[in-house]
């Protein structure tokens, strides 16, 4: 008998196929507006600020801006089109649920061509749902090892589903291995020499290359955020420091790899495609939780390192520091950066520019909800996890491949 099921929780909406529309905004915009100009006034309060809703003196200015609220996507740079392989692609509206299903993880099992991802971490408990990408179904699981803990960041790797979890007052929180046939969920990680972690929050998998982690084998990086501040249900009393860990099962141990000297608040982590580079995001003072003081820089971030031939995260540079909030993470096989943000889904280049933004304002439905923190680029198409609504927007290029194991 297994000891997990399948469920199908709250379905409304069928696969609607649409056409995305977006505007090109001149990337001069973003450091030189006719002044006198406004920026989103959100921003004092808690850091949700955006780009189009900025008001300047000049008319022009404000009705493209304006133009771009409605849209799905704003482009600042041409190389976005490449992405996309027209101006119109076609979005799908997968489905629609009446609670906020669709929040972390994205995790892209390419072998079976399927998205896992698990609710709203402030929505408790959370839980973890299919998107089978062949059929557009989605299903959602029933993990009996993962009741009431909350699990929050995924990825695939090596023919297993991971997950961190939040953890509650009784299970400590960490890493759990699914096996993807049966449903079972296995704790790997609980623990760093008696002493439990804050929340974890994402993961990534490293495989030995020609430079990195040659000594060591595959590593799994993961990062831990104090939650807390959000309301999260059943977060553990901080014990641990809010660091990114590293696990070697060649080693079989567990160290630290970044520590609150580098990013005070570590969120998303992913490799690259060469597993070169490890990348990390770093919250806002806004968002940091009470306490920390934010990162240096009291803005979010997105952090590059290098990996040596251990393994060790080295040569750390700043990609690029983001006005609002920095979540989910993802690099795709040209080394593009693609990142949860409050504006939506920002895509930049290896070196840090911004070339588009598939816009939250269009995306997400109902007034004050959390920013869309993740979402999944599967080959080539994006699916986009948008708290209450899947999509899956066709993209122009094949931005990962199961070869690289990117997702």
């Amino acid at each position: 008998m297994m000891a997990s099921k399948l469920l199908l929780l709250n379905l409304v909406v069928p696969a609607l196929s649409e056409i995305a529309h977006g505007v090109f905004i001149p990337s001069t915009d973003s450091f030189l507006l006719p002044s006198p100009f406004q920026g989103d006034e959100t921003v004092p309060t808690n850091g949700s600020t955006n780009f189009i809703n900025t008001v300047t003196a000049n008319a022009s200015t404000n009705a493209l801006l304006d133009s771009a609220i409605n849209d799905t996507y704003y482009a600042f740079d041409e190389e976005f089109y490449d992405i996309l392989g027209t101006k119109t692609p076609n979005i799908q509206l997968i489905e629609t649920r009446k609670d906020l299903f669709a929040y972390e993880a994205g995790a892209w099992d390419y072998d079976k061509n399927q998205v896992w991802f698990s609710s709203c971490v402030i929505s408790h408990p959370t839980y973890i749902s299919i998107l089978d990408l062949n059929t557009n179904d989605i299903t959602t699981l029933d993990i009996p090892a993962l009741y009431n803990i909350n699990p929050n960041g995924g990825y695939y790797f090596n023919g297993t589903m991971y997950f961190t979890t939040v953890g509650n007052e009784s299970v400590p929180n960490g890493v759990y291995a699914i096996n993807t046939e049966t449903y079972k969920a296995t704790p790997i990680i609980n623990s760093f020499y008696g002493e439990k972690y804050q929340s974890v929050d994402d993961l990534t998998w490293v495989k030995q290359g020609s430079e990195s982690c040659v000594d060591t084998g595959p590593n799994l990086f993961f990062s831990t955020l104090d939650v807390r501040l959000f309301g999260v249900y059943g977060a553990a009393p901080l014990m641990l420091q809010d660091w990114v860990y590293r696990y070697s099962p060649k080693t079989r141990t567990v160290q630290g790899a970044i520590s609150r000297s580098d990013i005070v608040s570590p969120n998303g982590v992913r490799r690259d495609a060469t597993g070169r580079y490890l990348y990390v995001t770093g919250l806002a003072a806004p968002f940091a939780p009470t306490g920390s003081q934010g990162n240096q820089f009291n803005s979010s971030v997105v952090y590059r390192f290098t990996l040596d031939e251990d393994c060790v995260p080295i040569e750390k540079r700043l990609v690029a520091m983001v006005p609002s909030y920095a979540d989910g993470l993802h690099i795709d096989d040209f080394g593009r950066i693609w990142t949860g943000e409050w504006e939506g889904i920002t895509v930049r280049s290896p070196s840090g520019k911004v070339l588009g933004v598939f816009n939250r304002e269009a995306l997400v439905t109902g007034v004050g909800l959390p920013p869309m923190a993740n979402f999944s680029i599967t080959g080539d198409k994006l699916v986009i996890l948008a708290l209450d609504r899947v999509f899956v927007l066709q993209l122009g290029q094949n931005v990962t491949s199961a070869k690289a194991g990117t997702q």
